[in-house]
């Protein structure tokens, strides 16, 4: 009984520093793993939608509910392969949110959301014009760029983006285009 007790215990103990490491980490493990996929010399950044992080936050959910389902349901049978079906099914948002990503790079434009199966790629040559609409209340300023096939991708002006100005300046000038102040 005492063994038991003590295995219990463990898979309590792990359910709950899961919980807490994916707690912090589902803020950064994403933009790394993107980083990790889809790195390439000639990137300038990689930047992952919040849809990603949302993706990854339910697939730590269901890892620490299997570890904590294996605790409380006393190391049964069942409550090991109710906890292996749960790490099972946290594949899908794992894989799911590794498919989103902003990229921007000297040749190119390139993003894809998770839950689509569309996969954009714009040369800077199709940007038509870029927006920034200014802070309003609690929420940040967002830039969007409009494609000439009317297509946007919105940013909202955060810390990563602003790794991103600089070199975006940059090419913006070797293009010709500004970006434009718009009203909310």
């Amino acid at each position: 009984m005492g063994r038991a007790y003590k295995a219990k215990r463990i898979f309590l103990a792990l359910s709950i520093g899961v919980g807490f490491i994916s707690a912090i980490g589902v803020f950064f493990i994403p933009q790394k793993i993107a980083e990790i996929f889809y790195h390439d010399a000639s990137i300038w950044m990689i930047l992952v939608p919040k849809s990603a992080h949302l993706m990854y936050g339910i697939g730590f959910f269901f890892i620490t509910v299997a570890l904590l389902a294996i605790a409380l349901l006393n190391l049964k049978k069942q409550s090991f392969i109710l906890g292996a079906g749960l790490v099972l099914l946290s594949i899908i948002p794992f894989y799911l949110g590794s498919q989103g990503y902003i990229i921007f790079s000297h040749e190119s434009i390139s993003f894809s959301y998770p839950l689509s199966t569309d996969k954009y790629e714009y040369g800077w040559q199709d940007l038509k014009e870029i927006n920034y609409f200014e802070p309003t209340g609690n929420e940040r300023g967002q830039y969007v760029f409009t494609f000439h096939d009317q297509n946007e991708l919105s940013l909202e002006d955060n810390l990563y983006f602003s790794d991103l100005i600089a070199p975006l300046f940059a090419k913006l000038d070797s293009i010709n285009l500004k970006i434009e102040r718009a009203a909310n």
